[in-house]
C-alpha cells in the first residue's frame, strides 16, 4: 500500500484503539455494509477489501485494529502474540452455539517495529512474530461448525482432529496485506522468533504492531454488529481519501476453493 495511505489508516486505526481497544472478545469490531457510505478513509478500505477480493459477491464488512506492545520475555511475549482461533460470528456463538465464518479474512499492517532495549532500530524481524495460517477447518455440511455440546444433543458425531496439510507464515511489513480463507485456523505465535534471530539478541527486544483487520462477508452479517460512532477522520483531523488500488506482486490469497 503506498506509505501516504499507509500514514492516513495509521491514524484512524489509532484513534478508533484509543475509542475502544480491547480485542475482538471485547466487541469492539465495526460493521459497514456494501452500500453504505464510509464516514472515513478506515472504512473507505475495508469496503475496498470486499470488492478487491469479491467484487460485488459481498454484503458487507467487519473491521477492528490491534495493537501489541511487549518485549520477548517469559512474562510479555504473550501480550504480542494471539492465541490460534478461528474467526466467527462471536455473539451468535454465545447465543445459538454454533459458529459461523466469514468468507475471507484479512490482515493489514499498518505499524510494526523493532527495538533493542537501547531503543535502536531491528531490521530483522521487524514488528515481532508472525501470523500463522494452518489449512484447518471445522465445520458440518451447513457450512458451519457446532460445539460438542449441540453436537451431543443432536446426536451427532464430532468430526474427528485432522492435521493441518499446509501452513504459511506472514511477518508483519508495513503496508502489507495479507488474505485468507475464514474458516481457517490462524494465530501469532511469539515462539517462533527464536528461529529468527540470536537468543542473546531476542532478549534485548521490544516491539510493538498495529494491525488493521477485516473480514469479508458474503452471506451473513454477524448479530449485533453497527457501523462505528465515532467519525475517524475527524478524530484524526483527516479527510477522507478515495480508494486506492491495491499495489502489489501478486500472490495467490491463501488457503483454496475460498468460497466453498
Amino acid at each position: 500500500l503506498d506509505s501516504k495511505y499507509v500514514e492516513q489508516l495509521t491514524s484512524e486505526a489509532l484513534s478508533l484503539w484509543d475509542t475502544f481497544g480491547g480485542d475482538k472478545s471485547d466487541a469492539s469490531s465495526h460493521w459497514i455494509g456494501k452500500d453504505d457510505v464510509p464516514q472515513s478513509t478506515l472504512e473507505m478500505f475495508a469496503l475496498n477489501c470486499g470488492i478487491f477480493h469479491c467484487s460485488a459477491n459481498f454484503i458487507g464488512v467487519e473491521y477492528w485494529t490491534q495493537l501489541r506492545k511487549a518485549s520477548y520475555s517469559s512474562t510479555e511475549a504473550a501480550k504480542a502474540g494471539l492465541s490460534f482461533h478461528f474467526d466467527k460470528d462471536e455473539v451468535h456463538c454465545k447465543e445459538n452455539d454454533e459458529w459461523i465464518f466469514p468468507a475471507i479474512s484479512t490482515v493489514t499492517y499498518l505499524d510494526a517495529s523493532q527495538r533493542s532495549r537501547k531503543s535502536e532500530p531491528i531490521e530483522d524481524p521487524p514488528g515481532g512474530a508472525p501470523l500463522i495460517i494452518f489449512n484447518t477447518t471445522f465445520e458440518d455440511d451447513a457450512g458451519f461448525q457446532m460445539t460438542s455440546k449441540k453436537r451431543k444433543r443432536r446426536k451427532l458425531r464430532v468430526p474427528p482432529i485432522v492435521k493441518p496439510s499446509k501452513c504459511w507464515a506472514t511477518f508483519p511489513i508495513p503496508g502489507r496485506h495479507v488474505a485468507f480463507n475464514g474458516k481457517h485456523l490462524h494465530g501469532v505465535v511469539p515462539e517462533i522468533l527464536p528461529l529468527c534471530t540470536d537468543e542473546t539478541s531476542l532478549l534485548e527486544l521490544k516491539y510493538s504492531r498495529l494491525s488493521l483487520l477485516v473480514n469479508i462477508w458474503t452471506h451473513h452479517r454477524p448479530l449485533h454488529l453497527l457501523r462505528c460512532p465515532l467519525n475517524l477522520s475527524t478524530a484524526s483531523k483527516q479527510q477522507i481519501l478515495p480508494p486506492v488500488p491495491f499495489s502489489f506482486s501478486f500472490f495467490p490469497v491463501l488457503g483454496s476453493s475460498l468460497q466453498k
